[in-house]
C-alpha cells in the first residue's frame, strides 16, 4: 500500500507542476503585454522555452478546432 500513496503523491506532484508551468506563461504574457518586462529581458533558454511551448498550444488548438469543424 505505501508504493501507492508514494505514486499518488508524485502523480499529484506532477500534475500541479503542469498546471504551475500554464500559470507562470500567463504570468509572463501579462507582464509582457503591460510593459513590466520585456521579453527579451528573460534568459535566452527561457524564451526558447516559452515561445516553444506557446507554439505547440497552438498547434493543438488549431487541430482541435480543425476536428470541430469536421463533425459539423
Amino acid at each position: 500500500m505505501p508504493d501507492n500513496i508514494a505514486e499518488e503523491k508524485q502523480l499529484f506532484l506532477e500534475q500541479s507542476d503542469i498546471e504551475l508551468v500554464r500559470v507562470l506563461e500567463d504570468l509572463v504574457d501579462v507582464l509582457t503585454q503591460k510593459g513590466v518586462i520585456l521579453f527579451t529581458e528573460l534568459p535566452e533558454a527561457a524564451q526558447q522555452k516559452l515561445l516553444r511551448r506557446k507554439s505547440a498550444r497552438q498547434v493543438v488548438q488549431n487541430s482541435i478546432l480543425n476536428e470541430d469543424d469536421m463533425m459539423f
